[in-house]
């Protein structure tokens, strides 16, 4: 895996051997990226340590010795590499640092800083080592699967120089989360504390004080209900809410402690007593008084594990609280063990997001810092009294005139509703801005302080009102601060930046939407993508271009977006307000520190819900411009992404020569006039049939215009799809984390082209269910196992997601769209009959299965079916309503479950599969008894219902054939489940559970015998089947247990050639 992503890798030597003659465990490596340039080896003659010689610099990887101090080992790893490097070095690793080793280093070693790994309270640090660079410390992200553990990562600066400034950090406000809803008495204590944070004055309060007192009365509001544990306080106050972002020098390691329980703070607390009683005093004497009290307070609080009695002497007290220490740390050593596994055994948000970040493969860390990213971004915010600048306000007016852009005029501006302004903050996301507020305690506020909402509301209309002809700093720095936070691009040492406002803000913005002038026809970035797309492909084009800008938000004009906004007829009061937001303090913020303020004249914070708005409205002119030079011109725009196609039919000249045209336009007469500027790296041209990407597909619109049938595909096309899906077997844990994984991570690669995109191949599947179950081998069965799973299932996933969205393709008129569309109903057998722009009817093809004929004729009945439809097709529904949703799903495991069975050599297990009865999965009861299960019994029911159960009939050559039960000589997986007495009792058992004669399991066929499908002829009602499928996959859960027990893993999968065997 690390050759295929570009990783060059050096391996430590392998351990020796002990006295006894085993090899230990253990090693180290280094990795790095060819594209360094050469690299030298470096020889070692031990496990613990190994080294390359780079251009840049020399690493060195390595980890000292377990549970002890080695000051000459750690003096020989130093002085080895100052020895070998003739360039800056870099040692790093796990190393038990002390202060012993101070003494080792030179002046120009220099150590980087790093929090410790607490594991059961012992801290193991992972130190870096730097000698004639510099380097920090970025980030200690969690393992997967293994809980308490961190991987430090960090950055060197070869050129940077190795004096280290003293790191800072933003200070944090005070965080809640509201568990209920307050009682009327404790929601008159919140009222009264509001009041008393901040009394109104006999006279209106300015707005600044205003917006202060406002901030105070929400975050007494919030302490009040954690006092009255109506909320919990979750994050320590270093500043008030909604005041002025400030720094503080952050900690160094070694000033970290482990964080510890206040019973163990008492007891250290009594030990450190006794001892300095006996320092000072000399001898030993009895207790006093507030000693005994305090003794006797914690055995009313937490009781003695080790003696009864309350100790009388000092040297007692000091042997209790040492005996009660140590309990103490064995019984928290057994609840971390405890939790430990069960957080092995589950998956948690941490996890998924951790496997999200490997599944995208290996990526460049950010290098930048709060400083890099100020003075990168300032000459772009801020720009100096350039005559462009000035001038670009007129020039948008002069393009807007020749372009024809009609001038609506300017209306007073009516506030939006309060209902609205609630909403919106009830319907907010995301990260908290400079004053502090989450959404979460935004959404708490308006759930149950909603006159705190009232009152903000009515703050919000009284600033926007008065403040029309100005606002002084002070206020705009409290009202619309934005914390910009920097994400990195392809290079590292470069930032991607995105605003991020206050949540109440950013609620208010979304209300004043309404008063801004609509978007241009032209402009699909409200639209959604499919909509672009799919008009895009229905130009008959001969040829076109695709230009994209260059920091389109950053580069726009405050002067440009205040004139293209009053030409659309924006109110005067609403455009001062956005631009005084607009030049609002911005604070680039990276890993915690904070840089200076900016306050820019240039620029749309990206994170302005209203940004993509603005920025449809500035480039309007733009589209008239390009399509008054000749009426075969065409434009599209999605955000700054811009096309330009030149339709053959009704051009008199050359297609080419008319994009040519365009572009010189658009370059010409609006993107210099204006201030913005193109990104050439990212442009595209294309003519006749050949292809081009857009909106991250690709397509051949000049052969769609012919009628040609081509599959469109993403940008990645499905070769990134099977990178992915090789990495998902690094995924620690159990195979429902990696199931999570893929269908968080690699299914909306796929489903959001849906309908436009082709049906994935076959091998997609196959690669992400090898990726799941972590196996080559091929007794997992492909059908039963995504059939088990339809959702998640690339090929069927994406067909019912293209039968939901299919309403976009009611006005298509490129076949090759409607050739997509007909493929993914192909595949679940069926056909569209009828396309409207809300429902999609579909029938069943002529050659289908008795059980998708069944199914649509189910749906039908449910559904409100055209009288002319009914007439023709017996079986047509409604494929995007909710009963249609769900008959698509029973029908797409059908058609699953058939592939298997219409195979040239199908499986002797799969007999009796072409009956199952699949509508037992979306039953309650089988939902209920399967959320039920722990974590092995889930693997287990994924094993057998998968057809992959480990009997002894399979690997005949590598194992004995006999029941290891009852020494019967062919043990196959319907011998153990039907006839083995080792599990007689337990099919006893189900029998008068569910109620079914002894005969039953020797009569059902290999489908259920070997993995637990039950078919129609198992019981007459549905709801019997679901008893007895649930019964039949209880004993398939014991006898998978039962034989992991007995047989253990099975041999490698070269072994298996019994692929047919029973």
């Amino acid at each position: 895996m690390a050759a295929e992503d570009g990783f060059c890798i050096h391996w430590s030597p392998a351990p020796g051997a002990n006295v006894a003659g085993v090899r230990g465990n253990g090693g180290t490596a280094v990795l790095w990226i060819s594209s360094y340039g050469p690299a030298t080896r470096l020889p070692s003659d031990s496990h613990r340590h190994v080294g390359v010689a780079l251009p840049q610099a020399t690493v060195w990887s390595c980890y000292g010795p377990q549970r002890e101090t080695d000051f000459e080992w750690m003096a020989g790893r130093i002085a080895e590499a100052e020895r070998c490097s003739q360039n800056p070095a870099v040692v790093v690793g796990d190393l038990n640092w002390k202060k012993a080793y101070a003494g080792l280093l030179s002046e120009a070693w220099t150590m980087a800083d790093s929090g410790p790994t607490v594991v059961a309270g012992s801290t193991q640090p992972a130190r870096c080592l730097s000698l004639g660079c510099g380097s920090t410390a970025a980030s200690a992200d969690a393992v997967i699967g293994i809980p308490h553990h961190r991987v430090m990562s960090y950055i060197t600066d070869v050129a940077a120089s190795a004096e280290r400034r003293p790191r800072s950090r933003l200070r944090r406000t005070a965080a809640f989360q509201w568990k209920v809803q307050p009682l009327p008495s404790e929601a008159a204590q919140i009222v009264a504390a509001i009041e008393d944070a901040a009394m109104h004055s006999a006279t209106q309060p300015k707005l600044l004080e205003a917006w202060t007192q406002w901030h105070a009365r929400a975050e007494a509001a919030c302490s009040c209900a954690a006092l009255l544990e109506v909320a919990v306080q979750t994050g320590k106050a270093e500043r008030i809410k909604g005041s002025m972002p400030t720094s503080r020098r952050a900690p160094d390691s070694a000033k970290h402690r482990p964080p510890e329980s206040m019973q163990r703070r008492r007891l250290k607390r009594f030990h450190r007593q006794a001892v300095q009683h006996a320092k000072w005093c000399g001898q030993d004497g009895p207790l006093t008084d507030k000693a005994t009290r305090s003794w006797a307070a914690y055995r009313r609080d937490h009781g003695f594990s080790a003696r009864s009695h309350i100790p009388n002497t000092w040297a007692d007290a000091q042997e209790v609280a040492t005996m009660e220490v140590n309990q103490l740390s064995l019984q928290e050593d057994q609840l971390c063990s405890r939790e430990w596994r069960r957080q092995f055994r589950t998956w948690t948000a941490d996890t998924i997001r951790a496997g999200g970040r490997m599944l995208r493969g290996p990526a460049h860390a950010a290098t930048f810092t709060e400083i890099d990213m100020r003075a990168q971004w300032a000459s772009k915010w801020c720009p100096g009294p350039d005559e462009v600048a000035e001038q670009a306000g007129l020039a948008w007016k002069v393009a807007a005139l020749a372009a024809e852009v009609p001038q609506r005029e300017q209306g007073s501006w009516k506030p939006p509703s309060r209902q609205q302004f609630l909403k919106n903050i009830l319907r907010s996301s995301g990260a908290a801005g400079m004053d502090g507020w989450a959404a979460d305690e935004a959404q708490a506020l308006a759930n149950f302080c909603p006159a705190l909402v009232d009152e903000l509301y009515d703050l919000l209309v009284r600033t926007l009102t008065d403040t029309e002809h100005g606002m002084s700093p002070e206020l705009q720095a409290l009202v619309a601060p934005w914390r910009v936070v920097g994400i990195p691009k392809r290079d590292p040492t470069e930032s991607r930046p995105i605003a991020i406002a206050s949540v109440f803000l950013r609620a208010w913005h979304r209300c004043l939407a309404d008063s801004l002038p609509p978007l241009s026809p032209r402009q699909w970035s409200e639209a959604g993508v499919a909509r672009a797309f799919i008009d895009w492909m229905g130009y008959r084009g001969a040829a076109g271009a695709e230009i994209d800008l260059a920091a389109a938000f950053d580069m726009i004009q405050h002067d440009v977006a205040q004139s293209a906004l009053t030409h659309g007829g924006a109110p005067r009061a609403v455009v001062a307000w956005l631009r005084h937001t607009w030049s609002g303090p911005r604070y680039c913020h990276v890993r915690g520190a904070l840089a200076g303020a900016l306050w820019p004249t240039r620029g749309i914070p990206a994170g302005d819900p209203l940004s993509m708005r603005i920025l449809g409205i500035v480039l309007e002119p733009w589209h008239k411009l390009v399509e008054r030079q000749h009426p075969a011109l065409r434009t599209w725009a999605y955000a700054d992404d811009r096309s330009i196609v030149a339709c053959a039919q009704l051009a008199g000249t050359s297609a080419t020569q008319l994009v040519d045209e365009a572009l010189e336009v658009t370059e010409q007469l609006f993107d210099q006039p204006i201030g913005v500027h193109e990104n050439r790296k990212k442009r595209q041209r294309w003519i006749g049939g050949e292809t081009c990407e857009h909106l991250g597909l690709v397509a051949a619109p000049a052969a769609a215009a012919r009628g040609g049938r081509f599959a469109i595909t993403t940008r990645d096309s499905w070769q990134g799809i099977r990178v992915v899906a090789r990495r998902l077997p690094m995924v620690p844990g159990p195979i429902a984390t990696r199931e999570a994984l893929a269908t968080m991570c690699i299914l909306p690669k796929i489903r959001w082209a849906a309908p436009m995109i082709a049906v994935p191949p076959i091998d997609v599947d196959k690669a992400v269910m090898r990726g799941i179950v972590r196996s080559a081998s091929t007794q997992w069965c492909f059908a039963r196992f995504w059939a088990d799973n339809i959702v998640g299932c690339p090929t069927y996933a994406t067909a019912l997601q293209a039968l939901k969205s299919a309403t976009l393709l009611v006005d298509a008129i490129v076949p090759a769209l409607r050739l997509a569309l007909d493929k993914h109903a192909e595949l679940l057998s069926l056909e569209v009959v009828r396309l409207t722009g809300s429902c999609v009817w579909v029938t069943p093809r002529t050659k289908c299965g008795y059980q998708v004929r069944e199914l649509a004729q189910a749906a039908s009945h449910k559904g409100d079916v055209p009288f002319d439809l009914r007439t023709k097709h017996a079986e047509v529904f409604d494929a995007s309503s909710e009963s249609g949703r769900h008959a698509c799903r029973a029908i797409a495991r059908v058609c699953c479950l058939m592939r298997q069975v219409s195979v040239s050599r199908p499986r002797f297990d799969t007999r009796g599969l072409e009956s199952a009865d699949v509508e037992v999965l979306t039953a309650t009861e089988w939902k209920k008894w399967k959320s039920a299960l722990s974590p092995r019994e889930v693997g287990a029911l994924r094993l057998w219902r998968s057809g992959a159960i480990l009997s002894p009939t399979r690997f005949v050559k590598a194992r004995d054939p006999t029941c290891p039960f009852c020494a019967s000589e062919w043990a196959s997986a319907r011998h153990l489940w039907a006839e083995c007495p080792h599990f007689e009792d337990r099919r006893q058992q189900l029998q008068t559970e569910v109620g079914f004669d002894a005969g039953w399991w020797s009569r059902q066929p290999p489908c259920t015998s070997k993995s637990g499908w039950v078919t129609f002829d198992a019981a007459r009602t549905r709801g019997h089947r679901v008893a007895v499928s649930i019964a039949a996959n209880k004993l398939g859960i014991d006898v998978v247990l039962a034989m992991d027990c007995k047989l253990g893993e099975p041999p490698a999968p070269e072994a298996s050639e019994g692929r047919h065997a029973a």
